[in-house]
């Protein structure tokens, strides 16, 4: 099936169908699967240019829609919902259904995951249920722990979603999530600005009604608790398996602090986990590398590292759970 392949990947809990797509190598052999994990707020389509690279460069990639998200998604439920409760492991959950998808589909083949921001977060989640279920990580844009704002913010978004409160979107949460991240590039032409220094990503991203949407209150509840859980300590230790894994960023990202915050998730995985950490922080770029000015280069950096790790079956991913 080469080229661009759409499928849909049914939820493990309560049966959800997620559209997900699969683009091939053209008229080559395959060198490895890079499945990718999109942010809040937006959707896999947003990375074909990326995945057109990659595919360029030898590897299949496979992304899906997050719960709550996607074009595909009816407006009025295009709110981040995940589940009733346990929506994070729910997400998680729907990760690994792609990758047995992707088991069957190329038993072959090592299988990275790839995740940026919200996504970064769930791949990160990923490597504590079962690092060793792929080949390695990338994380692209990713947060460290966000301190006492990270606790008050879930407590409010717990109490909010108690009842029935939970589909409700949720301006109030929406804004102290992401308060301050336009501060440092006063004066600002638009309330992204944050994303990228590419005016015209900026306006695609605006002009895009399946991104920026106002979340509802169960979808901060579900991710602030999952990037708690992913900067602590005690669930660190338990990563068994000593995979590499890339961090990307951009210098001026105000999610990952302008890179002081990156380099600490660099220095908590390097304490407490056998994984091989490497670190690449893009001077001047946002939050979105994929949509920066300098991507190529970002793209060219992914597909290097990736070269870096071994193919053709050198390097193989355990497939079972």
């Amino acid at each position: 099936m080469k080229g661009l392949n759409t499928f849909t990947v049914t939820s493990s809990d309560n049966g959800t169908v997620r559209e997900a797509f699969a683009l091939e190598p053209a008229g080559a052999e395959a060198r490895g699967v890079v499945q990718i994990l999109h942010g809040m707020a937006e959707h896999k389509n947003r990375y074909l240019e990326f995945a057109s690279f990659l595919a360029s460069a030898g590897y299949v990639v496979v992304a899906h829609d997050h719960r709550g998200h996607g074009v595909s998604e009816p407006e009025e439920s295009r709110t981040g919902f995940f589940a009733p409760q346990g929506g994070w492991n729910a997400v998680v959950d729907d990760v690994f259904q792609v990758r047995a998808w992707i088991t069957v589909m190329y038993p072959q083949l090592p299988v990275y995951l790839f995740g940026h921001s919200m996504g970064s977060f769930v791949a990160r989640s990923c490597m504590l249920r079962d690092a060793g279920a792929y080949a390695g990580y990338i994380l692209c844009g990713t947060a460290s722990h966000p301190g006492l704002s990270g606790y008050v913010g879930r407590f409010l978004a717990r109490v909010l979603s108690a009842g029935r409160g939970g589909r409700t979107r949720s301006p109030f949460l929406s804004s102290m999530a992401s308060a301050g991240f336009n501060r440092q590039f006063v004066p600002t032409r638009t309330r992204y600005d944050w994303l990228t220094r590419d005016e015209a990503e900026v306006d695609a991203y605006i002009d895009d009604p399946a991104c920026g949407f106002v979340p509802c209150r169960a979808f901060f509840r579900d991710m602030s608790g999952g990037l708690i859980e992913v900067n602590t300590r005690s669930r660190l230790r338990a990563v068994q398996d000593a995979v590499p894994v890339l961090l990307i960023s951009g210098g001026s990202d105000p999610v990952g602090d302008t890179g002081a915050g990156v380099e600490k998730v660099a220095r908590l995985l390097r304490e407490y986990t056998p994984c091989d950490i490497t670190v690449r922080i893009f001077p001047g770029d946002r939050h979105e590398l994929v949509k920066e000015l300098d991507r190529t280069e970002v793209f060219r950096t992914v597909a290097a590292w990736l070269g870096s790790q071994g193919h053709w079956g050198n390097r193989p991913t355990r497939t079972s759970q």
